[in-house]
């Protein structure tokens, strides 16, 4: 789940490897640096959704795992290229289940927590 979230953030944005801790790695997605990275973020996804599709999560979640600093348009840029992706994998994921609603709910969701990554950033300035 993991892999295939970073695949569809990189097709989206292309750019967004740069910003991670695990960019310099010698196959990429077989790094150990990746896969905990992978894990840590799927177990703060899993986390922030516990709250419901309607709750922005309670701490970052991209934040932890970028490195140097980023401007507050690339850190917005990034997050709704995540938003993006995520809402690809699920998509991947749930099929012909993914339906439009889902998708709206979705989008409100990830819409918090774009806004709310780009405040927290903002903060860290």
């Amino acid at each position: 789940l993991g892999e295939l979230l970073f695949r569809n953030l990189f097709k989206l944005h292309g750019e967004a490897l740069h910003f991670f801790s695990f960019r310099g790695e010698d196959n990429l997605f077989d790094s150990l640096a990746f896969q905990e990275v992978c894990s840590l973020l799927i177990a703060d996804l899993h986390a922030a959704l516990a709250g419901g599709p309607r709750q922005a999560p309670s701490k970052p979640l991209l934040l932890p795992f970028l490195v140097g600093p980023l401007s507050r348009e690339m850190t917005r840029s990034l997050h709704e290229s995540f938003g993006r992706a995520l809402v690809l994998t699920v998509k991947a994921g749930l099929r012909e289940a993914f339906s439009q609603e889902m998708e709206a709910a979705w989008q409100r969701f990830l819409g918090h927590m774009v806004a709310r990554m780009v405040d927290e950033q903002t903060n860290l300035e």
